[in-house]
C-alpha cells in the first residue's frame, strides 16, 4: 500500500512538473525577445532604475511588440534575455525591476531564477514586481504560501526586493492587501486608478492610502503617469519615484 501511494505521487507530481509553464518550458517559445526599459525617476527627476519590459520582435510587422502569453513566459528565456543586454545598462541606474507572476515565485525553481540573475547583474538591485490583482486573487493557499516565500526571500537576500504593483483606489485592494505589507519593500500605485471624473468613482484617496502607510517603511512609486496633472499629484503628496509615458515610453536599452 505505501509502495502504491508513493508511485501515485511520483506519477502526479511527474504529470504536474510536464503542464507547468512559466518557468522552463520553452514550448512555442522561438521568437526573438528582447527587454525594453522603462526609467523610474524620483522626486528631483533622476533617473534611479529601469522597469525590465519584455517584448517580441514580429517579422511580419517588422516591430517590437509585447509577446503573446507573457505572464507565463519561461524564466529561464528571461534570464537569458537580461544576460545578453547585461552590458548594455547604465552604470548609474542601481535597480532593476522585474514582473514575475504569483505562480513564477511560488515554483521551486524560481530561487534559480534569482540567483542567476543576481549572478548577471551583481552590482544592480533586483526589485521583483507583483501585480496585485494575481495576488489579491490569489487562493488562501498560494497567500499562505507567498507569505512563507516572502520571509525567506526577506531573510536570505538584502539585494532582492519585493514590490506589489497596480494598486489602484478600491476599499478591496485597501484592505485586503495589509498582510503583506510589512514583507515588501515597494508599493506601485495605477496613477489612472485616481483620475477623478463622473464616470470613476474614487473610494480610496492616493493621500488615504500614503497615511496607512506611514507605519511601513516602503518605497512609493506612482506607475502609469501620463498627464501632468497626475505629475503634479506625485509632486504634491511627495511620491518616493515615478514613473510613465509622461517621462519616457518604454524604449530599446542601447
Amino acid at each position: 500500500m505505501f509502495t502504491a501511494i508513493c508511485i501515485f505521487f511520483c506519477i502526479e507530481a511527474y504529470v504536474r512538473y510536464k503542464r507547468k509553464i512559466g518557468i522552463d518550458e520553452d514550448k512555442d517559445y522561438h521568437q526573438k525577445y528582447q527587454y525594453f526599459g522603462q526609467t523610474i525617476y524620483d522626486k528631483s527627476n533622476h533617473p534611479t532604475g529601469y522597469e525590465l519590459l519584455l517584448r517580441e520582435y514580429s517579422a511580419q510587422d517588422n516591430k517590437w511588440q509585447l509577446p503573446y502569453g507573457v505572464e507565463n513566459f519561461p524564466l529561464n528565456r528571461a534570464a537569458e534575455a537580461i544576460e545578453a543586454q547585461a552590458k548594455l545598462f547604465d552604470n548609474s541606474i542601481k535597480m532593476l525591476a522585474i514582473n514575475m507572476t504569483v505562480s513564477q515565485l511560488l515554483d521551486y525553481r524560481s530561487e534559480n531564477f534569482l540567483n542567476w540573475v543576481q549572478g548577471i547583474v551583481p552590482d544592480k538591485l533586483i526589485v521583483v514586481e507583483l501585480d496585485a490583482r494575481d495576488v489579491l486573487q490569489s487562493n488562501w493557499w498560494k497567500k499562505r504560501r507567498l507569505i512563507q516565500i516572502l520571509k525567506i526571500l526577506d531573510r536570505k537576500y538584502t539585494d532582492i526586493e519585493i514590490s506589489i504593483e497596480g494598486v489602484d483606489s478600491s476599499t478591496f485592494c485597501y484592505k485586503k492587501i495589509d498582510m503583506f505589507l510589512p514583507l515588501i519593500s515597494d508599493i506601485k500605485f495605477d496613477a489612472a486608478a485616481f483620475n477623478k471624473s463622473e464616470n470613476h468613482w474614487i473610494d480610496v484617496t492616493l493621500g488615504q492610502w500614503k497615511q496607512k502607510l506611514k507605519k511601513y517603511d516602503l518605497n512609493i512609486v506612482l506607475g502609469k503617469v501620463e498627464t501632468q496633472n497626475q505629475d503634479d499629484l506625485a509632486k504634491q503628496l511627495k511620491i518616493d519615484y515615478r514613473q510613465g509615458y509622461l517621462y519616457q515610453k518604454p524604449t530599446q536599452i542601447e
